[in-house]
């Protein structure tokens, strides 16, 4: 059976959805959301707020939110850890038969019957009730906070449920862009300049260093120009494209669904150096009349 980070990993990747889509819509950080994907679970704030994101985040991805919450609860403890729950000892009145102040009027009865009343037995008994009163109205302060601090987190995941995502209404009212004709990705192989105009629109200009470049997609033709021919791959909707030219060459290409065509360019010109002309003279003449006369011709 799979875990709460691969049941909710898996279902993301079938909806196309990435964490940084999942985070606007849900107002969970992106950073929250990796986390019940890899399951580190100390990374969130715990309880509540663990139980509420993992339903978010099923409900986005078009999973079953009961299911990551089950998840959850079997591989991580959910139950909220507030102060002063209704099972706790100091939870209770202070005037019962089990609160704080019924319990030190009993031991301070029974110090008084062992001991008799004598003055040392008052003064302790003095002393106990003091800072039994003191202990009180630290019971008291403590559990007036512990209140506030439930109040707030109360208010907190109402806050968080009322921002519930739409996201399959959100799905159907954006138009799907239909499937690009032209699929053209380059893989920059040697330094070099490019300019490519994607249906008339440019896409890139500038100069590029090794590596692959974010494909492009058109529907009627691209318009590229390469500083470097032979610096560029060209892979065409799956197809590898010949080589364009070579090292330093400038090319100017026309993609349409039909192949890639080149339109224009020329290589870089080198300046060729003329030959050293030699004086001709009477004697030079004669010197190669005599270097070019055969034995039979003697």
């Amino acid at each position: 059976m799979p875990g709460l980070g691969e049941y909710l990993r898996s279902h993301r990747e079938q909806s196309g959805l990435t964490l940084d889509e999942i985070a606007a819509v849900t107002r969970i950080s992106t950073g929250q959301l990796h986390a019940l994907e890899v399951e580190q679970f100390e990374l969130l704030p715990g309880g509540v707020f663990n139980i509420s994101f993992a339903r978010q985040f099923a409900r986005t991805v078009g999973a079953d939110e009961d299911e990551a919450a089950n998840l959850l609860k079997a591989v991580h403890q959910t139950s909220p850890d507030l102060p002063f729950a209704d099972s706790l000892e100091e939870n209770r009145d202070p005037y019962l038969p089990d609160g704080p102040a019924n319990k030190l009027l009993t031991l301070t009865t029974s110090f008084l019957r062992d001991n008799g009343s004598t003055l040392t037995t008052i003064g302790v008994a003095v002393l106990l009730i003091v800072g039994g009163g003191y202990s009180y109205e630290a019971w008291v302060q403590q559990r007036a906070a512990a209140l506030a601090e439930e109040q707030r987190l109360a208010e907190v995941v109402a806050e968080t449920d009322s921002r519930e995502p739409i996201i399959q209404a959100k799905l159907e009212q954006t138009p799907q862009p239909p499937a690009a004709p032209i699929d053209l990705h380059l893989e920059v192989v040697e330094t070099v300049w490019i300019r490519v105009l994607a249906d008339g629109k440019k896409v890139l200009e500038g100069t590029y260093f090794a590596g692959e470049l974010d494909p492009i997609l058109a529907t009627e033709a691209v318009t590229m120009k390469l500083g470097n021919a032979g610096g560029v791959k060209l892979e065409l909707n799956g197809e590898q494209v010949p080589p364009l030219g070579p090292r330093g060459h400038v090319r100017t290409l026309r993609v349409t669904t039909e192949g890639v065509e080149i339109t224009g360019g020329t290589p870089p010109l080198k300046p060729v150096r003329p030959a050293p002309r030699i004086p001709t003279t009477t004697a030079s003449l004669r010197w190669a009349e005599l270097a070019y006369t055969t034995p039979a011709s003697q």
